[in-house]
């Protein structure tokens, strides 16, 4: 019925942990549960709405217990509405389950992020143009800075966001692309369709070999499905001259139709959500299921629909993000060509009672500027433009 009553919260897992520990009084749990607003079904009950509330009610519970220490901490002005921000980089969800996990190590003899930037006895301090130092240019130099900040998935949590490593991304040469390279110089346009469908269909075979669109529990089968699906993604860089021949027009065109289903993604920030939407991460025993995306356009007006199911133990929840869409032509700074992408400007977002008109929400940046690579009228292969090896196969 899509509504939990106080008993059903109490006998919740992490919540009863809480009380057992101490962290929390059952009378305080209560105390918050009387003041949520009600369900219009059955009497002393609560929806998605209210269970968004009682969590963030919690947060604030444990914000006034914990910070006797920071209270002479100037207050930044930021703060988690659920009616407004529900699905926040960094839910502060303590001892909720919720809280962000743990970097990966980085590799022997490697400064990770922290010791870059917090200091230490061996520690390296690095600013920002340290960190980037890709080009001489200034201009070249703000660009970067501009799309670093554009892609970041807002909150800092190391590793959970989209922006681009200029040692990752730019790489070492490849002796495969340089011998695909120098085979698609004497393809014709039509062999190079033909080997890029190809690939495009060994993709999407990969891809339903595995678990939610690879955002399941990280593997070492996963990484090699992740590199393998980059490999695919710089061959068909390579064969595809189609899009760009296309035009805006004519990729907006192709766009419409049947929706297109996310078969898989490298996207740490749709991982670290557990979906576009994040509500994953907010709403306990939610788990993703699938999402998908639909475009119209009359020649003026050009629509995005997202449609994203998530599982949870009341039943389906489904989330729904309604825009507009934009195909432009773009310079990417780190190939130095031209490429399209697609720009999402959200308007609103609906997910079981609630409606939210919105201006930003962080999760679903991560579809935004994305570079098509592929484009037919079966699949869509997609990268960050900013981070080269983030691809979405649709």
């Amino acid at each position: 019925e899509g509504t939990v009553g106080l008993a059903e919260v109490l006998a919740w897992e992490d919540v009863r942990s809480l009380v057992e520990e101490g962290a929390v009084e059952r009378a305080q749990v209560e105390e918050l549960w009387a003041g949520l607003p009600m369900s219009p079904g059955p009497e002393g009950r609560i929806d998605v709405g209210g269970f968004m509330e009682f969590n963030n009610r919690l947060d604030q519970l444990f914000d006034a217990g914990e910070g006797s220490e920071e209270d002479d901490v100037e207050d930044d002005g930021t703060s988690y509405d659920w009616r407004t921000d529900p699905a926040p980089a960094e839910v502060q969800g303590l001892g909720l389950g919720l809280e962000p996990e743990a970097p990966a190590a980085s590799s022997p003899g490697e400064l990770t992020p922290e010791e870059m930037s917090l200091g230490g006895e061996d520690a390296v301090e690095l600013d920002d143009d340290a960190m980037l130092g890709m080009s001489d240019d200034p201009e070249v130099r703000e660009a970067e800075r501009i799309a670093r900040q554009a892609n970041m998935f807002e909150g800092g949590a190391v590793g959970y966001d989209d922006s681009w490593s200029p040692v990752e991304d730019l790489g070492q040469p490849s002796e495969r692309l340089d011998e695909l390279r120098k085979r698609a110089a004497s393809m014709t346009k039509e062999e190079r369709r033909s080997e890029s469908r190809l690939v495009a269909e060994r993709m999407a075979r990969l891809a339903a070999q595995q678990e939610l669109c690879g955002l399941s529990e990280p593997t070492d089968e996963r990484d090699d499905v992740d590199e393998t699906m980059r490999q695919y993604t710089e061959d068909l860089v390579e064969l595809v001259e189609e899009v760009l021949e296309l035009g805006e027009e004519g990729v907006s065109q192709r766009l419409c139709g049947a929706p297109w289903q996310l078969l898989y993604t490298t996207s740490q920030s749709v991982r670290f959500n557990q979906g576009t939407t994040g509500l994953a991460r907010v709403l306990p025993t939610a788990g993703f299921s699938r999402v998908r995306q639909s475009f119209s356009t009359d020649g003026v007006v050009r629509d995005v629909r997202l449609t994203e199911d998530l599982d949870t133990l009341t039943g389906e929840l489904t989330a729904t993000m309604e825009g507009d869409f934009q195909v432009q032509k773009s310079l990417s700074f780190m190939t130095r060509e031209e490429g399209m992408i697609l720009r999402m400007f959200p308007r609103v977002v609906r997910y079981g009672f609630v409606t939210q008109d919105v201006n930003n929400w962080k999760s679903l940046e991560s579809l935004d500027r994305l570079e098509f690579v592929y484009l037919d009228d079966d699949y869509c292969v997609m990268r960050n433009q900013g981070a080269l090896k983030v691809m979405f196969i649709w």
